[in-house]
């Protein structure tokens, strides 16, 4: 009986020991599996952007090779400096570069506004089921997976007018109705903005008009057939039933409109090949600059994106605040 006891007590023994060791496997596993995501966002995030926030509050002394904190000019001198660079005017009457590229940022924001109702417009006759819906679906995916390079650059080509060189279509296709168009010529300016908005409305209707149709469809059906046994309208139906009940879906989008406010660089630097003159966005200016800092520079930049940044938050945060206001409880 003492045998069969001690026999029992072993076996439990072994069990308990062959589940701690299974416990601390899935542990050890569970930590190596997230070690390198926290690793990746310690550093590449969390230290960047502590650095990044420190940056405006230090002076680069170049006699010791080595940053001071705090800034012997006085904690917030690089921020005054900012200031006053945003407000000089040449003798020639000519803003700053920061002055300049602060309003170019905020082309984006007028692109996307001009894009909601289009994209929404479009995604309700997707969502209806038109002739041909699958095939407008594919174009109008369709930039989504082309690579923003070249998309750019078949753009450009297209919009393109040297007699001596190349003329694309649609440039073949403006000069037959007897306008003078010359192409990408950097010195009109409202042109080559007009064709920025073009490109920006055309490339990013792809996901927008996928995301909104999706909403779309996901309305009941027998809401819309209750409103057609009523008599409602194919308007009727996209402004009386449709826009309401997608509000959520276009409130995002309106927060997401301003979000992209901040990273608004990309289309006009690879439509103009990387020309400056009194195009460049604030991202597009940061991104510059860091292609040739030096550890003076670094603090720079830091100050225009941290101003940028103190600039923007309301602004997004106000996008959210009226969006909520704005958008009804809607559960379906």
């Amino acid at each position: 009986m003492n045998n069969l006891t001690d026999t029992n007590e072993n076996l439990v023994k072994v069990k308990s020991k062959a589940k701690r060791k299974r416990k601390m496997a899935e542990r050890i596993f569970i930590i190596l599996l997230l070690a390198y995501p926290i690793g990746h966002w310690i550093v590449f995030w969390l230290y960047t952007n502590l650095r990044t926030f420190a940056l405006p509050f230090l002076e680069w002394d170049w006699w010791e090779a080595k940053y001071l904190f705090p800034n012997t000019q006085g904690l917030f001198y690089n921020f005054k400096v900012q200031i006053q660079q945003f407000f000089i005017i040449d003798t020639m009457g000519q803003h700053s570069t920061i002055y300049t590229a602060f309003f170019n940022t905020f082309h984006s924001l007028w692109i996307n506004l001009m894009l909601l109702p289009l994209a929404t417009f479009i995604g309700f006759a997707l969502a209806k089921h038109v002739p041909g819906e699958k095939i407008f679906r594919v174009i109008f995916f369709m930039p989504n997976i082309i690579s923003t390079v070249v998309l750019c650059m078949a753009f450009r080509f297209m919009f393109e007018s040297n007699s001596a060189l190349f003329t694309g279509p649609v440039a073949k296709l403006i000069q037959s109705f007897g306008i003078d168009y010359n192409g990408w010529d950097i010195t009109n300016k409202q042109r080559i903005w007009t064709l920025i908005y073009i490109f920006c409305i055309w490339a990013g209707l792809s996901i927008n008009v996928v995301l909104i149709s999706s909403a779309f469809q996901r309305i009941p059906k027998e809401i819309i057939e209750s409103a057609r046994m009523d008599g409602i309208t194919f308007f009727g139906e996209f402004f009386r039933i449709g826009i309401p009940l997608i509000m959520p879906t276009i409130t995002t989008f309106l927060v997401n409109a301003v979000t992209a406010v901040t990273s608004f660089y990309l289309q006009p630097y690879l439509l103009l090949g990387g020309y400056e003159g009194g195009y460049q966005t604030i991202p597009w200016l940061i991104f510059d600059w860091a292609q040739q800092a030096d550890q003076e520079r670094y603090i720079l930049i830091a100050t225009i994106g941290i101003m940028f940044s103190i600039i923007m938050f309301p602004l997004i945060t106000l996008a959210r605040v009226i969006g909520k206001k704005l958008t009804p409880d809607v559960e379906f």
